[in-house]
């Protein structure tokens, strides 16, 4: 998105493909130009276009990237086809409109408005880029035109979106431009002279010395970056995050000013609230099977079959989550040989915990003894879309795991990798609306059953110094927890008591997370009012 946005004035009267009202121009370089079009047929709905004048090879092939990638940060697909303006035949790609500021934008919003970002702020920003940067390149994708116009500051989701694929290439040798451009992003925020670490980083970006995405990660990680104190302007949110430094009424730029605030206000406090606590809770090392299998483990040939049958090809895997769930429960079986008593125990418990495993979505189980911390940050980021923090999406997890593994520990265990898989299975379900709904007013009353470890989800957007009563029946059976914009104030963290009245603390979205406790399925009545 160029500051210029000027465009010959009969573009704004061109539909092009009989479809997409041309609006503005967000940017032009030799062989693309960008705009922002209305789509006709979907009520006039903001989209992206970009336009090829030739080569329309590379728009197929850009296309065809995009169009395999689903990921928050990354600009759905929509369409490509060819079309005509002014009697020349050109190439078009349709995206997803996002609404917010690009980077450009923003760094010039900061200096305009006199408020520096510290380098630990920075550094947040960059880790971000870096979490779509690193999905593309696990791909072997490199984007390939990383810059501050192609990264928007998504109002809705508070994250970098990544726009325009027009020089995307499925090479992994060309991954480390896609680092050598970040640093020049990285760059246009830093207004003084960066400290020597910073230098270091930035040196070694710009001179061609990360690979990939992957690895630039795990030196930003090392790094101990001193926290700048706030201003008196700030609004600290977590350490080690972004600031609420904009004024929204000053200056030439206080229409985008005031978007920017929206955006890093209310939805900001509580997605990185959410992110904050999902780091803090789950910085571990990829799981290790520390559950050595017994050399005399067999499979009786119908666990095989039900293995085959949830497509769980890991059968090493399998065993040794299978090992540690026994030795928790039969602990002097631990290291022994196993009689045909004891083999019949752990082929029961096999089959349990198949039980388990088919209860959950089948993409969660695709992935089952490869999943790692990084995993929990990308689910985090789909599921702040829905206005629900990370905690949330653990504490419906967790209260499934618990009623599978009591108080089992999973770290580093393969018992870890089933948690992995229950958080995604959890995600996929919220996102088809399953166990989520977003209550647009106070409802009166929710009914609905619950499932022996299964969990509802609402959202609601509240405003503070409002007076509200919440009554959860039956309770005892299902913890209840309601957890404030900011996660700062939380009304109630799985509470058996099911009951809570007063005077909101704070204005923004609410989560409402209803988690059964009971053996059997249970019925509930929640009344909000």
């Amino acid at each position: 998105m160029d500051f210029d946005f000027s465009f010959p004035a009969e573009m704004s009267e061109l539909k092009i493909n009989g479809r997409y009202n041309i609006q503005k121009r967000l940017s032009g370089r030799v062989g693309c130009s960008v705009y922002i079009a209305e789509d006709t047929y979907r009520f006039n709905e903001l989209c992206v276009l970009q336009e090829y004048p030739s080569n329309y090879g590379a728009l197929q092939q850009s296309a065809k990237i995009l169009y395999q990638l689903e990921h928050p940060q990354i600009a759905r697909f929509r369409e490509y086809f060819k079309g005509f303006r002014e009697a020349r035949e050109y190439g078009y790609l349709v995206e997803d409109y996002v609404d917010g500021l690009n980077y450009a934008e923003l760094a010039q919003l900061y200096r305009n408005q006199e408020n520096q970002l510290t380098e630990q702020e920075v550094l947040e920003k960059i880790k971000e880029v870096l979490l779509v940067l690193d999905f593309l390149h696990q791909k072997g994708i490199a984007y390939g035109d990383l810059n501050s116009t192609n990264l928007i500051e998504d109002s809705e989701q508070q994250k970098p979106v990544l726009i325009n694929f027009a020089n995307a290439r499925l090479d992994p040798r060309e991954c480390a431009q896609d680092i050598v451009n970040l640093a020049e992003v990285a760059n246009s925020f830093l207004e003084d002279e960066p400290s020597a670490q910073v230098s270091s980083l930035l040196t070694s970006m710009r001179q061609g010395e990360f690979s990939s995405a992957g690895s630039l990660l795990k030196s930003i990680e090392s790094l101990n970056i001193d926290h700048q104190p706030a201003t008196s302007q700030t609004v600290v949110i977590a350490p080690a995050k972004k600031t609420n430094r904009i004024n929204p009424l000053f200056g030439c730029l206080g229409k985008l000013a005031l978007v920017l605030g929206l955006s890093l206000g209310a939805g900001r406090l509580g997605w990185m609230a959410g992110k904050s606590w999902l780091n803090s809770h789950n910085n571990l090392p990829a799981p290790e099977n520390s559950s050595s299998p017994s050399p005399t483990t067999t499979i009786d040939s119908q666990v095989q079959q039900r293995l085959l049958g949830l497509k769980i090809s890991d059968q090493s895997f399998f065993n040794s989550l299978v090992d540690q769930v026994f030795n928790n429960r039969f602990p002097e079986q631990k290291n022994k040989t196993r009689d045909s008593i004891a083999q019949k125990q752990w082929d029961e418990l096999a089959n349990e915990m198949l039980d388990h495993l088919s209860t959950l979505k089948p993409q969660a189980l695709d992935n089952l003894g490869k999943y790692s911390p990084s995993d929990l940050s990308r689910w985090s980021l789909d599921v702040n879309q829905l206005h629900l923090s990370s905690r949330s999406l653990l504490n419906l997890a967790d209260g499934q795991y618990s009623k599978w593994f009591a108080s089992l520990d999973f770290q580093g265990q393969p018992s870890e990798q089933v948690r992995y898989a229950l958080i995604y299975s959890q995600l996929l379900s919220l996102k088809a609306g399953e166990n989520y709904q977003r209550l647009n007013s106070l409802p009166g009353q929710l009914q609905g059953t619950l499932q022996p470890g299964q969990g509802q989800a609402y959202t609601i957007r509240l405003t503070q110094g409002k007076q509200v009563q919440f009554n959860l029946e039956p309770n005892g059976d299902i913890q209840l927890s309601i957890y404030s914009p900011t996660g700062k104030n939380n009304l109630l963290e799985s509470s058996s008591k099911g009951q809570w009245s007063g005077a909101l603390p704070e204005t923004g979205y609410y989560e409402i997370i209803l988690s059964s406790q009971a053996k059997e399925p249970i019925n509930y009545q929640f009344k909000v009012n």
